[in-house]
């Protein structure tokens, strides 16, 4: 089965947190909140995916964002291959620019067993991570 190339940011605000948005209703895993991202079109470098679909969803410009991992993941409708980005400039305040819910969220809190957080599984490998690195 060919992998749905796609990326997300994991966008960094002050005091170690992240901003997050929730998928709506109609889409593929609605409900679940996500790193704001999409998939990469044809002709279309991951970086430049990332600045489109950041432009699109959160009405920022990225200034500056590293490829932070990568992760292949199955879901039973269809299989991703995902370039995470590190995002840690950028001009704009981050929003839910295509009416879905956004907001931050300070790392421990997102990463927390007990959150009110849920995400789509192949985002369990960025908590993890985001766990690790803990606050600043």
């Amino acid at each position: 089965m060919r992998r749905l190339p796609v990326v997300a940011g994991v966008v960094i605000g002050e005091g170690a947190r992240i901003f997050i948005t929730r998928r709506a209703k109609g889409q593929h895993l609605s409900g679940f909140w996500e790193f704001p991202g999409g998939k990469v079109e044809e002709g279309e470098t991951s970086f430049q995916a990332l600045h489109r679909e950041l432009q699109e969803e959160l009405a920022i410009v990225v200034k500056k964002a590293d490829l932070w991992m990568q992760i292949q993941h199955d879901y039973s409708a269809m299989s991703i291959a995902m370039e995470v980005f590190m995002v840690t400039d950028y001009e704009g305040v981050p929003r839910g620019a295509e009416g879905q819910q956004g907001q931050w969220v300070e790392i421990g809190e997102l990463c927390a067993e007990s959150t009110e957080f849920l995400f789509p599984e192949a985002n369990q490998t960025i908590l993890v991570k985001l766990a690790a690195l803990g606050p600043p």
